[in-house]
């Protein structure tokens, strides 16, 4: 109803594809980030979302470009490269996990759910000490 509403507004795009993803259909989802991120590309939020998504679906190199994106739209942030590490943790690449996870932390070293994303890698790695 919202989007028919108010078709050319980007929130909405974008809430009703995090809506889509959680509890509906994640290809009308990836076509709403779609949507949102042609409505207006500086959108950071919808960029990551569209990421996400698209890891949820295995296709991570163009997820990766989603979370490069929305990184060139909003160097500062920290979700962003949060998730974006998150992924390449799943992906079994913890070393380019690590320097996402650095780099959210140099623009917030108290931002909790990083340093808890960060720890519970190096624990699925064995890296007892680094999790601490």
């Amino acid at each position: 109803a919202g989007i028919a509403a108010d078709p050319t507004n980007v929130y909405l795009w974008s809430a009703c594809g995090l809506f889509e993803s959680r509890f509906g259909d994640p290809e009308a989802a990836l076509r709403m980030f779609e949507q949102a991120t042609i409505l207006d590309k500086t959108h950071c939020q919808t960029w990551q979302a569209y990421g996400v998504m698209l890891e949820k679906r295995g296709d991570f190199e163009e997820a990766a470009v989603k979370f490069s994106t929305a990184i060139q739209v909003n160097p500062l942030s920290v979700p962003t490269y949060q998730a974006y590490g998150l992924m390449e943790a799943r992906r079994g690449r913890p070393d380019a996990a690590r320097l996402l996870f650095e780099k959210g932390l140099r623009i917030d070293a108290r931002h909790a759910p990083i340093l808890h994303a960060w720890a519970r890698m190096e624990e699925e790695e064995g890296n007892y000490a680094k999790a601490r």
